[in-house]
């Protein structure tokens, strides 16, 4: 006996996945299966909001925190901080995150007091 092929497609969507057997000249079987949004009945909004926000706002403290220490490194790889004055530019962790802003201001100011070559 030789078989004949025969093809399977889905589609899966947000709310609903159908698929689809066919063979070369017939459906052989199809159907669909719906399912409930995962949205809030009175807004609409995503059952996931609040947990997408949050990752969201971690990532961006994540590449924050990266960002300060790759200038850290590079302002003291430079000469133009001690090695001491680097945990001033980096919160700790579990600190407010912008409680360095004080001391990139600080040494900004001290950046624009040296004189420059020209």
């Amino acid at each position: 006996m030789i078989s004949k092929p025969i093809v399977c497609g889905l589609d899966i969507g947000i709310a609903s996945v159908g698929w689809a057997v066919l063979a070369d000249d017939h459906i052989v079987d199809l159907g669909v299966r719906a399912f409930d949004k995962a949205e809030t009945a009175k807004e609409g909004e995503s059952l996931n909001l609040a947990r997408r926000m949050a990752r969201l706002m971690r990532r961006r403290l994540r590449r924050r925190a990266w960002r300060q220490i790759k200038l850290a490194r590079l302002l003291r790889r430079e000469g133009l901080i001690a090695e001491t004055s680097v945990e001033t530019l980096i919160p700790a962790s579990g600190q407010n995150p912008l409680t360095f802003t004080w001391a990139g201001k600080r040494l900004f100011i001290a950046g624009l007091s040296l004189s420059s070559p020209t």
